[in-house]
């Protein structure tokens, strides 16, 4: 009797908590391809924006997402390299789509690296605040041989290499 109520109970708040998930069998399915080279293009990022689901593309090229929530949703395609490509969708129920992407290199233009103190990743263009790009014509034009040279060369940047203190531990 007693595993019974605890089994109850724990199911309950496993519900109640969100834990279980609403089985639609609402599926996307797909591949990318190289769109100049017309080959697949494996472990590309597929997310529905605005959510925490998501999925990378096979060796292959080819994704599934499985179980999904109904609605409108944008599905967004990612990787190094290439050119971010966006595509409506209408998730419904016990139904199947096949979407399939052909997106293009970017290979000049990678999305920098932005170092916040928020601990979340930003585009540069969506920050909040002005982010500088450190290039490596940079260290080229001021003969930087390490980060912290290149840095003395960013506004708003002091970088201390002899900050004259010591710990000693006795």
């Amino acid at each position: 009797m007693k595993t019974k109520i605890l089994v109850l109970a724990m199911l309950l708040f496993c519900s109640a908590a969100g834990f279980s998930q609403k089985k639609t069998d609402a599926n996307i399915v797909g591949h990318i391809v190289n769109k100049e080279k017309d080959e697949h293009i494996p472990y590309i990022n597929v997310v529905l924006k605005g959510t925490t689901i998501g999925t990378a593309t096979d060796a292959t090229g080819h994704y599934f997402l499985k179980n999904l929530p109904e609605g409108d949703f944008t599905l967004l395609v990612s990787g190094i390299g290439y050119k971010i490509a966006e595509k409506q969708v209408t998730c419904v129920a016990n139904k199947t789509l096949e979407i399939n992407f052909e997106i293009e290199e970017d290979a000049v233009q990678l999305d920098g690296v932005v170092v916040s103190a928020n601990r979340n990743e930003v585009n540069r263009t969506e920050a909040p605040t002005i982010v500088n790009i450190l290039s490596p014509k940079l260290f080229e034009t001021t003969n930087s041989v390490c980060l912290s040279q290149g840095l003395n060369f960013q506004p708003g940047i002091r970088t201390e290499t002899n900050c004259q203190i010591a710990v000693s531990h006795r």
